[in-house]
């Protein structure tokens, strides 16, 4: 970690500063906006939680204007991008995600249940569309509808009495299948009058 990079942490009331495996990649002066600085910030592994709530306690208290771009020395994977998810809707809507979520292709699929609390979930997709692109994790994430399927209940004498059903249904179609096989295969012998028949036809 570079002393640039110290003295910034230490700006925004972070002391500890080896917990933060941080450092300047560039940092500077906008060249069009000149009040603004651009950071572009290199992080060797991807966020823990709680230390990014800390790093972004800190980013509130900058009077400046600022941009911020990360990028990381070891890939942030689908279970990184899952344990973020997780702990950001926990600690912003104080509850447990209600949603499933499963990687395809590199995207991360929210799954919900219920069609209404995946239209009511929409403005809460947006802001973490928004959280994901400023931390530049290079997920896209998606959301789908699954309904749960239905359970049958069944008494256990019903399903012994579908079961008696099945076995019959079974059965008959064993047996036709064995009637099929005689009729195909079996041949009553020929009478004398047919081979005669047969044989005074050759001739003609």
């Amino acid at each position: 970690m570079n002393k640039k990079m110290v003295r910034f942490l230490n700006s925004i009331d972070i002391i500890d500063v080896d917990s933060f495996d941080l450092d300047f990649d560039l940092v500077g002066m906008n060249a069009i906006i000149k009040s603004q600085v651009d950071m572009a910030i290199v992080k060797d592994t991807p966020w823990q939680y709680h230390l990014l709530e800390r790093f972004q306690k800190g980013l509130s208290g900058i009077s400046y204007p600022y941009t911020i771009t990360f990028s990381y020395k070891e890939k942030p994977t689908y279970y990184d991008a899952v344990h973020i998810i997780e702990n950001w809707y926990r600690a912003n809507y104080r509850a447990a995600a209600h949603f499933e979520m499963r990687e395809d292709h590199g995207n991360i699929v929210l799954t919900f249940n219920d069609e209404g609390k995946r239209e009511s979930f929409a403005p809460i997709m947006a802001n973490l569309k928004d959280f994901f692109r400023f931390l530049c994790y290079e997920f896209v994430i998606l959301d789908e509808f699954v309904p749960e399927e239905t359970v049958v209940n069944v008494s256990l004498k019903k399903l012994q009495s579908l079961t008696k059903k099945a076995e019959k249904v079974i059965e008959e179609a064993e047996q036709e299948e064995s009637d099929d096989e005689e009729t195909s295969y079996y041949r009553e012998p020929k009478t004398l009058e047919e081979v005669h028949k047969e044989e005074l036809e050759g001739f003609e």
